[in-house]
């Protein structure tokens, strides 16, 4: 069964993708730093993405992600969203890499 991890999960975007995969047959992770608001079927776990050992504790909890959906986003003066050169860390690379080891298609 293919695993959807949505990263941002309490943000609009990140609303809007669970419901989506809420009536299908996946399992469905929530990230995020605060807890959901709203009610959804999603495990989910408290991370923040700027963390580096928060991700990584965040990777040995969900070693079957599939798909990542990566709809975080932090305001910045300059308006830029938080990406692998801001964090530090590969972490969706990490989360396919991984997939692909056991056989999933990037």
């Amino acid at each position: 069964m293919k695993t959807v991890v949505v990263a941002g999960a309490v943000g609009v975007i990140g609303r809007g993708v669970l419901a989506h995969y809420e009536d299908k047959n996946v399992n469905l992770v929530a990230v995020s730093r605060r807890t959901p608001d709203f009610t959804s079927r999603a495990k989910h776990f408290p991370v923040d993405l700027l963390d580096r050992d928060s991700c990584e504790a965040l990777l040995s909890q969900v070693p079957d992600a599939t798909h990542l959906v990566l709809a975080a986003y932090q305001w910045r003066c300059d308006a830029q969203p938080v990406c692998r050169d801001q964090v530090g860390i590969d972490w969706p690379g990490k989360v396919m890499d991984s997939g692909a080891r056991r056989g999933a298609s990037r």
